[in-house]
């Protein structure tokens, strides 16, 4: 996969660089500044940007909402030292496609990044909930919506939480790719959310469908 890699710490960013490429990946760039990260991605094409938050001259989440702006964007997968909730919801609602903590492990940071390049969605689930607790009364209301989700919505939205991507969903539904994004406009819709990451923190926090197991991931 081609990354850009945005993060004003050069020897993380470096760091996490050199794992990359001795796995096989491109690294089109190593940005510091969120600006300089969208900039690339408009000039050639990227599999995949991994985002810092925290910069003295920008914003990683600004940078996050900017490139979801564009007409074909590559996925943002924020990889940040920050876990309060609201960071990490904040997140979510920008836009990006992935989530994670730098104190992960290194194994598991690149699983979830070659994830997201794949078309998969990955958040840790135990990060959502600590950044998405909702009020007796809105867990409610989330369960009184999902009784409008259709069987093959709630099918979608299930998937969705274990990450699937478009190509893996359609297949083993065995329905036409522009069939399976009618369901997911469908689930995005009746949720009143914006991506399939906000969806899936919606469904997680909410009680609506359960955390996937090891077995259920992708």
């Amino acid at each position: 996969m081609r990354v850009i890699i945005c993060d004003d710490h050069k020897v993380f960013g470096h760091a996490l660089a050199g794992v990359l490429e001795s796995l096989g990946h491109e690294i089109v760039l190593i940005a510091t500044r969120p600006d300089a990260a969208v900039a690339a991605a408009l000039r050639e094409p990227v599999d995949l940007i991994v985002m810092d938050l925290g910069f003295p001259n920008g914003d990683g989440l600004d940078g996050t909402a900017e490139l979801n702006r564009m007409p074909s964007h590559p996925p943002v997968f924020v990889l940040t030292a920050r876990t309060d909730p609201e960071v990490v919801s904040a997140a979510i609602r920008a836009g990006a496609a992935g989530v994670l903590t730098k104190q992960s492990e290194l194994s598991q940071v690149i699983a979830a990044l070659e994830r997201v390049a794949a078309g998969e969605t990955y958040v840790d689930a135990q990060l959502l909930r600590r950044a998405l607790t909702p009020e007796p009364h809105q867990i409610t209301e989330a369960r009184r919506i999902a009784k409008y989700l259709t069987s093959r919505e709630r099918e979608v939205l299930e998937r969705i939480v274990r990450g699937e991507s478009t190509s893996r969903m359609s297949a083993e539904m065995g329905i036409s790719v522009t069939t399976l994004r009618s369901h997911i406009h469908g689930v995005l819709s009746k949720l009143n959310v914006h991506s399939r990451l906000e969806a899936a923190a919606w469904a997680l926090s909410h009680g609506i469908v359960d955390p996937p197991s090891a077995d259920d991931r992708p």
